[in-house]
């Protein structure tokens, strides 16, 4: 009598080698390949360089900004000339016009106050003897804040609508001068940008 042939006599026995799926078709070509390592050294070298570009720009820029506001302890009458900049042809209010020195004086003491508290406290902030932060980020930060305290106090003093009429009117008084300073130091030092170069920590990363 034959036997009763049952469904998993039917089944074939295949080898472990037939039944694996190909390596081919189980990788996912949505799946990015490794890159090698020195690429990846070398974008990491990169970025590291524009990180401390960056870093450097801030530094330079906050050390400009406050030399320029320094000495407007002195020469704060070229604010009344960075206003007629920003004012161009149109006429000044005849209110403005007759205390322009008055309010030159103001924006020009108070930006130069502004200035030494400001580097005391980017050298304070990132100087390792006290709170020990970041240079880099401090100096970011501290030049950032400057500027906008500038652009707000110059708003305050020359009685303007608008904030940034304000900032770009600092832009003008601080750094007009800055830009001239720049193509100097490109024969000579500046000796007082070169002081307080040395009250703001160098940046590392």
């Amino acid at each position: 009598m034959r036997a009763e042939s049952k469904p998993w006599d039917l089944i074939r026995i295949m080898p472990a080698w037939e039944s694996e799926t190909p390596v081919e078709s189980r990788i996912s070509p949505f799946v990015p390949c490794e890159r090698h390592p020195r690429e990846s050294l070398r974008s990491a070298r990169g970025l590291i360089s524009v990180i401390m570009e960056i870093y450097t720009f801030a530094q330079h820029m906050l050390a400009w900004s406050t030399t320029v506001a320094v000495l407007g302890f002195i020469t704060f009458p070229w604010a009344i000339v960075a206003y007629k900049i920003w004012h161009g042809n149109k006429a000044i209010d005849d209110d403005v016009r007759d205390e322009l020195l008055q309010r030159s004086w103001f924006a020009g003491w108070a930006l130069g106050a502004a200035a030494i508290v400001f580097v005391l406290l980017d050298y304070l902030t990132a100087d390792e003897a006290w709170l020990g932060l970041p240079a880099g980020p401090m100096h970011c930060v501290f030049f950032v804040g400057y500027l906008a305290l500038a652009g707000w106090w110059m708003m305050f003093f020359f009685s303007m609508e608008d904030y940034f009429q304000g900032l770009s009117l600092a832009v003008i008084y601080l750094y007009v001068p800055a830009a001239l300073f720049f193509v100097l130091s490109l024969l000579f030092d500046n000796p007082l940008q070169v002081f307080v170069l040395k009250w703001l920590v160098e940046p590392k990363v």
